[in-house]
């Protein structure tokens, strides 16, 4: 059966920039699927209006037009930021957060994020981009906040759809048929300033992805023995194309991107039976070109995203923390040793969220953690925890600091193969310690 499709931009885009690839779609052998193609057109570098806006005037629009709101009665192609803004409209005005979408195809999508959006908000970032703007200066403040690695938008909203408590999951087989294709390409020429480890020159692969984990450490109301509470968002087809970038994704049938085509072409075609087969698949070629740590045919290194954020028993968020990873194990003749390379070779740079430094985004070379060096070991990998204010016996409200002795025995197995460790993939990493009040901060003296 033919549906409509939707194609949404990003950030600093418009509609224009995909005009080819939808001649190219209506040129192809899917064309009989295609009834209509709406280009959307939103506003991304005004700074008064956030993704929730944009959310907003989608759904009135799409009322206005009369689009489809049965059950996959459409599909819909995002670049960029546009993934974040289906995303949030899915979960926001559709109660099974499936709506009505069938094939759901994210090009390069920033899904967690990405390490351009502070830069874009600094001072540099306005006059490079703010003369689009119809208000000069202006790049979309309040977008670029949520497009920041480890922002409050981007957890809330995985926690929403992804990781929802309730209901099944809408990206599976037997609900939105998602696919996310991402480059690991860096920009060419003066673009190529850009350019980071482990991404298309402006999202990290990692962030792209939609599979992700969920940990809660709750360690103010510890269960001694039990494992850490865990659950998984899996089999979302994700395929990693390495001779693309952010924007050579989203450029139509070339000879150049002819596998990038042939993919969006097939994930907008597929049936629900075919669906979990395509993502196994994608999967076989990401591990053969990509996630085999003993060839040396790629020079990429593949990379995670773990995303922490630290509160107290209060709910109440604490900003300043310091985290440090240690790999412990008492046959280790120099632990130390592989201690340090961790962190200084794994961890190839950490994040703080700008508005809420509770949240933090490690950048983790994955490749590194699953070399001989380290993973051939069988090391467990363990973390202290100090967070400020600290709490003293006389008189003082705070935190205590978390020593690999107090964490109840919290052990991370570095092995290849375990859900901690697949790359490509933000991990959330929910951790909650208790806040410690002196028995002199009140006190009651009694009148004789």
């Amino acid at each position: 059966m033919s549906r409509p499709l939707v194609i949404v931009h990003g950030w600093s885009d418009s509609s224009d920039s995909f005009k080819k690839l939808a001649r190219d779609l209506k040129a192809s052998s899917i064309a009989t699927e295609i009834t209509t193609i709406d280009l959307g057109e939103y506003e991304s570098l005004n700074d008064t209006v956030n993704l929730d806006d944009v959310a907003f005037a989608l759904d009135r629009i799409w009322k206005s037009q009369n689009l489809p709101t049965a059950t996959r009665s459409v599909d819909i192609i995002t670049h960029s930021t546009g993934a974040l803004v289906v995303r949030n409209w899915l979960t926001s005005y559709f109660a099974d957060r499936m709506g009505p979408v069938f094939h759901f195809v994210m090009l390069a999508p920033a899904n967690f994020g990405s390490p351009l959006a502070h830069k874009g908000r600094s001072f540099i970032g306005r006059v490079l981009k703010g003369w689009k703007a119809d208000h000069p200066g202006e790049v979309g403040e309040m977008i670029l906040d949520s497009l920041e690695l480890a922002s409050r938008f981007s957890w809330d909203l995985a926690l929403k759809d992804c990781m929802a408590a309730t209901g099944a999951n809408p990206y599976s087989s037997a609900g939105i048929l998602a696919t996310v294709l991402v480059g690991n390409e860096g920009y060419d020429g003066i673009r190529s300033i850009a350019n980071e480890p482990g991404t298309d020159g402006t999202v990290r692969v990692a962030t792209a992805n939609l599979n992700c984990i969920h940990l809660t450490a709750d360690f103010a109301n510890p269960i001694v023995g039990q494992p850490i509470p865990m659950r998984q968002l899996s089999g979302i087809a994700f395929r990693v194309l390495g001779k693309e970038n952010h924007g050579s994704i989203v450029e139509g049938k070339s000879s150049e991107n002819a596998e990038a085509f042939a993919l969006i072409c097939e994930a907008l075609t597929l049936a629900p039976n075919a669906y979990d087969a395509f993502a196994q698949r994608m999967a076989a070629a990401n591990k053969a070109e990509w996630l085999d740590v003993t060839a040396t045919k790629s020079a990429q290194h593949a990379y995670n995203n773990v995303v922490m954020r630290v509160r107290d028993d209060r709910g109440q968020d604490i900003d300043n923390y310091l985290i440090e990873f240690f790999v412990a194990r008492e046959t280790d003749a120099h632990p130390a040793a592989l201690t340090r390379i961790f962190n200084e070779d794994v961890i190839e740079s950490v994040h703080c969220y700008d508005r809420n430094k509770a949240y933090r985004s490690f950048h983790l070379d994955i490749s590194t953690l699953m070399s001989q060096t380290i993973a051939a070991q069988g090391v467990d990998l363990r973390f202290s925890l100090s967070a400020t204010p600290a709490f003293r016996d006389d008189r003082s409200a705070g935190y205590k600091s978390w020593k690999i002795t107090d964490l109840h025995d919290v052990k991370i197995p570095v092995l290849p193969g375990t859900p901690m460790f697949q790359p490509f993939q933000t991990i959330l990493v929910d951790i909650t310690i208790p806040r410690k009040v002196g028995d002199d901060v009140f006190r009651l003296k009694r009148v004789p």
